[in-house]
């Protein structure tokens, strides 16, 4: 005698029949194990047909009767008398094996749960956003969206934007409120500081043409910038630096054409003054340090944003950093306090004539030399309109930092009794006020002044 392991379904399941019988009594419903097998092409539910296994209590009713899954613990939606639904229709609604519950007509089957059904949905509200049950345009910030979701909120600078497919949300939008560069094609925000992608203010980029280059946010003659230690117009016109119109407190006609270094000159509004760039006034008039471009007061100490009395912070480049000036106890762009510079005379050049007459009383060329700031000069050439030094012969004068802002340079004819002068310049190299001239003499690069035809060439060459 054989008895046959059949299906275990942790449900009570007990032998019917043991020897020659094929079957079993599942809580009242017959069942046949695997190794009876069945012939695919009958119905396995067919009244007095066996049910495989495979198919008992697995959540799916195979059985029309249900009678597959309608086993006491077997039913994971509901029940209408014996028989098991899946639970998620209004009219049987639950889970859990408990009984099957009609909702009402307001109502639909969520989770095996009754709930009232909401009348804003996708279908009542294909276009706009719901607020609750109240279907909305969707348009507004207060109320964003589409397709019958649930309206969002738009914050922190966002609007209800499309995306282009018909589809709402909050988006940032590039614009004047939240772009402090400019706006690209595609809407997104960009610095503005290059020449291909050239703005401020939120406005839409521009790309500079031909030799004009961006500053400050706008295309300007690269000329100019370069040579113009004020503003740059947008026509390439240069407006001077002028230091009465930079430490003003309060808004004036001069206003309307503010910056240094070649900056594009920039239009201060009436919340504006011009402190080396248009500054808001309210930073102005609680400031220690230097006032940022969005009008936030800032320490001042730092190459990226450098300065100090309420005035617009500059960005040092090479060779200057943000230094602690000893003349003004305050930062600026400018060369190490501690810093040793030499001045090299390297160079002059004369007029073969004083005019109309000889240099000399007696006619012939001038004996030329050269003296810095009065403390050094360099060898008398003789009868010559052009002289060279190199070495130890080029006059050198030892400056320290800011000290080397400002340098005098004379040229004279040497005679037995009074030495004639033939030229003098003084070279300001405050680089706040001479940029362009303060940068290049710091950084080495040969240097010429000029007066009465005369020409001296000059360098300063840093100390260890």
């Amino acid at each position: 005698m054989r008895i046959r392991a059949l299906v275990w379904l942790g449900l009570g399941v007990a032998l019917a029949g043991c020897g020659g019988s094929k079957e079993v009594t599942v809580d009242g419903s017959v069942v046949v194990d695997a190794a009876v097998g069945r012939d695919a092409a009958r119905d396995p539910c067919s009244p007095g047909e066996p049910v495989p296994p495979q198919l008992v209590c697995d959540g799916v009713m195979d059985c029309a009767d249900g009678r597959d899954e309608n086993i006491p613990g077997c039913c994971r939606g509901c029940k209408v008398g014996t028989r098991c639904e899946p639970g998620t229709s209004p009219n049987a609604c639950g889970e859990g094996n408990i009984m099957c519950v009609v909702c009402a007509a307001n109502q639909q089957c969520v989770d095996g749960q009754c709930q009232i059904a909401p009348t804003c949905s996708q279908t009542s509200c294909p276009s706009g956003c719901c607020m609750g049950d109240v279907c909305t345009a969707g348009t507004a910030a207060a109320a964003c969206g589409s397709s019958g979701a649930q309206c969002e909120v738009c914050s922190g600078g966002a609007s209800c934007e499309s995306d282009g497919t018909g589809r709402r949300g909050c988006r940032v939008v590039c614009g004047p409120s939240t772009c402090n560069g400019c706006c690209d094609a595609t809407g997104t925000c960009r610095t503005g500081t290059s020449n291909a992608v050239c703005g401020t203010g939120g406005a839409l980029c521009t790309a500079c043409s031909g030799s004009n280059s961006c500053s400050n946010g706008q295309c300007t003659s690269s000329a100019c910038q370069a040579t113009c230690d004020g503003c740059c117009r947008p026509d390439g016109t240069c407006v001077p630096f002028e230091m009465s119109a930079y430490e003003s407190t309060v808004n004036t006609a001069a206003h309307a054409a503010c910056g240094i270094d070649g900056a594009a000159c920039d239009a201060c509004t009436s919340n504006e003054v011009c402190r080396y760039g248009c500054v808001a006034i309210p930073c102005t008039q609680t400031c220690g340090g230097c006032c940022d471009d969005a009008g936030n007061c800032q320490p001042g100490t730092s190459a990226a944003q450098c300065g100090a009395g309420a005035n617009r912070c500059l960005t040092c480049t090479a060779p200057f950093g943000c230094e602690l000036t000893p003349q003004t106890t305050y930062r600026q762009c400018d060369v190490a306090p501690t810093s040793r510079w030499v001045v090299e005379v390297l160079a002059l050049t004369v007029p073969a004539l004083d005019g109309t007459s000889s240099w000399d009383a007696f006619g012939g060329l001038p004996d030329i030399f050269v003296s810095v700031d009065g403390n050094a000069q360099t060898p008398t050439r003789t009868n010559a309109t052009s002289a060279t030094w190199s070495g130890t012969e080029a006059a050198t004068v030892t400056l320290m930092g800011s000290n080397a802002y400002y340098i005098s340079f004379y040229a004279y004819d040497e005679d037995p009794t009074f030495d004639d002068r033939i030229m003098d310049c003084s070279v300001s190299l405050n680089p706040l006020y001479n940029a362009k001239a303060a940068r290049s003499a710091f950084s080495g690069a040969l240097q010429e002044c000029s007066e009465n035809g005369a020409t001296i060439r000059w360098r300063l060459r840093a100390l260890p």
